[in-house]
């Protein structure tokens, strides 16, 4: 479902808002019920907790929520995008500590898999997106998670 929202998103500006609101519905429910699901396990799975699954792929499902309310804020949603965005912010604070603090200890990822560090430069990179199209404009709470990202990037960047 976040490709189809990804999709969505590629359309031009004035043809997002034209889409039907009943479609960024079914996409974000489809979202929220797999996210509750994996969260579900995240905190009570036994061997599917965090703790024990924690990679950077796991991103994706946080990034789904940032990219659901920039599809709907783009397509003048409000509160469904409201809504969405302060449920990915916990997640994504919850996720981020939980691999920074793991990552150390962890085996070390092939170095195949070494582009998948590069989501977590994602989840604040749509955040700041998405919260310009919610306000309206790039205040400070879309600046504060644009330079989240610009610091995980030059963070992540080889030296």
């Amino acid at each position: 479902m976040d490709t189809l929202s990804f999709l969505a998103l590629d359309f031009h500006l004035q043809s997002i808002k034209t889409l039907p609101h009943a479609l960024w519905y079914v996409l974000m429910t489809s979202h929220l019920c797999l996210e509750l699901k994996i969260y579900g396990q995240w905190m009570s799975g036994g061997q599917r907790r965090l703790s024990k699954v924690a990679n950077p792929s796991n991103h994706l499902s946080v990034v789904g929520n940032f990219v659901g309310s920039l599809l709907g804020a783009s397509m003048g949603l409000k509160e469904g995008p409201i809504f969405f965005f302060v449920v990915g912010l916990p997640h994504y604070t919850v996720l981020f500590v939980t691999l920074y603090q793991r990552l150390p200890t962890n085996e070390t990822l092939p170095k195949e898999l070494h582009p998948v560090f590069f989501l977590f430069v994602a989840a604040p990179s749509v955040a700041s997106m998405a919260w310009a199209n919610i306000q309206g404009s790039f205040d400070f709470g879309a600046r504060i998670a644009y330079f989240i990202a610009l610091f995980l990037y030059f963070s992540l960047c080889p030296h």
